[in-house]
């Protein structure tokens, strides 16, 4: 589905992964977007794979998991997040942008 999305919107400079966040090295890549992140771990109304286990244990893991990540990469790194709790946000980044009602945030890399 999100190949097709962005076959229509004429996206080519993107790259959908599916996996457990944990696999990722963020050393690979210079932006990320997160919405909502791990969330439904926490909120049993919010759930979006119900073929994995959840739980506060997870939704921890990964928060420190991403920032540690983040806390790594280099100066300038962009990040998106929408509905996200920041938790897992570093204090080296810095809010440029904000849109719907702040929901939506542009970050970037500054110390």
């Amino acid at each position: 589905m999100s190949n097709q999305l962005s076959e229509s919107f004429g996206i080519s400079n993107v790259e959908y992964i599916h996996a457990n966040i944990t696999e990722i090295k963020f050393k690979d890549y210079d932006a990320f977007y997160f919405f909502n992140a791990f969330y439904e771990n926490i909120d049993r109304d919010a759930v979006i794979d119900d073929t994995i286990e959840r739980g506060i244990a997870y939704y921890t893991i990964y928060n420190r998991y991403v920032s540690g990540q983040l806390a790594k990469m280099p100066l300038g790194t962009k990040l998106v997040t929408y509905w996200s709790s920041l938790n897992e946000i570093p204090g080296s980044y810095q809010i440029q942008f904000s849109a719907f009602e702040e929901n939506l945030k542009f970050w970037k890399k500054i110390s």
